[in-house]
C-alpha cells in the first residue's frame, strides 16, 4: 500500500503593525558631552529682536509721515479757504483756487490718514513678535496671551470710529446751517479736519494694541511649538523632542 501524507504548513500571522505616537520624539545615544537638543544663540536672539523693533519703528514711521502730510494738505486748504472767505465773494479767484484745489488733493488727506491707521497695526505686530521673541528665549518663561490688549484695542477703535462718524455728521449740519456764508463755513470745516486727525490717532492705537496682541499670541506659540528637554539614565543620555500641531 502506498500512503500520501499531506502536511500543511501554515504561515504564522504577520505581527500587528505598532504605531508610535507621532508627537513625542525620544532620540537615545551613549552619553557625550555635546549639547542636547538645538537651541539658538543669544546673539541671534537679539539680532532677532532688533530687527523685529527696527521694522517696527520704520514701518510706524511712514505712518507718521502720512498722517503729518494729511494735516499739511489741511493746514494749506483752511489757508485757502480763509483766503476766500476774507473776499465775500464765491466767485473770486481766491475762492476758485480754493475749490480747485479742494476737488484735486483732498483725497490725498484721506489716504494719509488711512496709512497711520495701518501702519500702526502692522507697526504693532512687529513689536509683538519683538516681545513674544523676548519672552520665550531671553526669560524662559511660557508667554501669557495679551487678552486685555486685544479687547482693548477692538474697543479702542470702534469707540473711536463712532466718536468720527458722529462728529463728522454734527459738523456737516453746522456747515448746512451756514447757508453758503463763508466765513462760517471758513470756521466749522477746519474743526471737522481736527476731529478727524483726533479720531485717527485714536484709531491707530488701538490698531496697534490688536495688531501686538494677535502677532505676540502667534509667534509665542510657533516658538513654543518645539520643545526639547534632556532624558539621563544609567547607560543612555538623550533628548525628547514634543512637537505641537
Amino acid at each position: 500500500m502506498l500512503g500520501v501524507v499531506l502536511a500543511l504548513v501554515v504561515p504564522p500571522p504577520e505581527p500587528a503593525p505598532t504605531v508610535s505616537a507621532p508627537t513625542t520624539v525620544a532620540l537615545l545615544a551613549p552619553a557625550v558631552e555635546s549639547p542636547v537638543g538645538p537651541k539658538p544663540s543669544s546673539s541671534t536672539v537679539r539680532k532677532s529682536i532688533r530687527r523685529f523693533r527696527r521694522s517696527g519703528g520704520v514701518v510706524l514711521g511712514a505712518g507718521v509721515l502720512g498722517l503729518g502730510a494729511a494735516v499739511g494738505i489741511q493746514i494749506g486748504r483752511g489757508v485757502l479757504l480763509r483766503q476766500c472767505a476774507d473776499t465775500g465773494n464765491p466767485e473770486s479767484d481766491p475762492c476758485l483756487a480754493s475749490s480747485e484745489v479742494d476737488a484735486q488733493i483732498r483725497g490725498y488727506a484721506t489716504v494719509g490718514m488711512a496709512m497711520m491707521v495701518a501702519s500702526s497695526a502692522g507697526a504693532g505686530g512687529l513689536f509683538g513678535n519683538a516681545a513674544a521673541t523676548r519672552d520665550v528665549h531671553h526669560r524662559r518663561r511660557t508667554p501669557k496671551v495679551p487678552t486685555f490688549a486685544k479687547f482693548t484695542g477692538i474697543m479702542t477703535m470702534g469707540i473711536a470710529s463712532a466718536w468720527v462718524v458722529g462728529r463728522n455728521i454734527h459738523f456737516w449740519h453746522q456747515e448746512h446751517r451756514c447757508d453758503e456764508d463763508l466765513r462760517c463755513i471758513a470756521s466749522v470745516r477746519p474743526q471737522r479736519w481736527l476731529y478727524n486727525d483726533i479720531g485717527t490717532l485714536a484709531i491707530s492705537l488701538g490698531a496697534g494694541m490688536l495688531g501686538y496682541s494677535l502677532a505676540y499670541t502667534r509667534q509665542s506659540k510657533a516658538l513654543m511649538s518645539l520643545r526639547v528637554s534632556p532624558m539621563l539614565s544609567r547607560s543612555q543620555a538623550g533628548a525628547t523632542a514634543s512637537i505641537a500641531f
